[in-house]
């Protein structure tokens, strides 16, 4: 027969380790959270990395080569600049540029990468549109950043405007 000392030392250590078990899952999951929140938005971060790789002024075959380099992706150039459009809006309207300025857009999609970006991808998609503006001498002259919350917020604008 059992001690029942030991008994009670076993149903003890073994709730001391679900106690354990369960703040670990708790504070790893607060650490996600926090990391998440300090480092801002992937819009956020996506504008500040292409607007110091892409000055304004840089020629296109340049800033397709950085776009190459960084995100490991061919931009996608668009010669007609009221092609591409969000809610009925052309992206030179959307960015504040007059369109008869523009020679045409590079356009590129960035999405989140690594192992643990794959991870929340799955619950929660994120991506940013990319458009840099180019002028008649095909450089850079304006940009434009869309993150799929921002195109849902539109979406719903035009929506509630019906």
């Amino acid at each position: 027969m059992p001690n029942s000392a030991n008994v009670r030392a076993r149903w003890l250590t073994g709730r001391r380790s679900a106690a354990f078990l369960g703040l670990s899952i708790v504070l790893i999951i607060a650490g996600i959270v926090v990391w998440t929140l300090l480092m801002g938005s992937l819009r956020d971060r996506v504008e500040v990395h292409v607007r110091d790789g892409v000055p304004l002024g840089t020629p296109r075959l340049k800033a397709e080569e950085w776009i190459k380099n960084s995100y490991g992706m061919q931009p996608y150039y668009n010669p007609d600049v009221t092609g591409d459009q969000f809610v009925g809006h052309a992206i030179p309207d959307l960015a504040g540029v007059p369109a008869d300025r523009l020679g045409g857009t590079l356009r590129f999609i960035v999405r989140p990468r690594g192992m643990l970006s794959d991870v929340v991808q799955q619950v929660y998609l994120q991506q940013v549109f990319v458009y840099l503006l180019l002028d008649k001498h095909d450089n850079v002259c304006a940009y434009f950043f869309l993150s799929l919350d921002e195109l849902r917020e539109m979406e719903l604008e035009k929506l509630r405007r019906r």
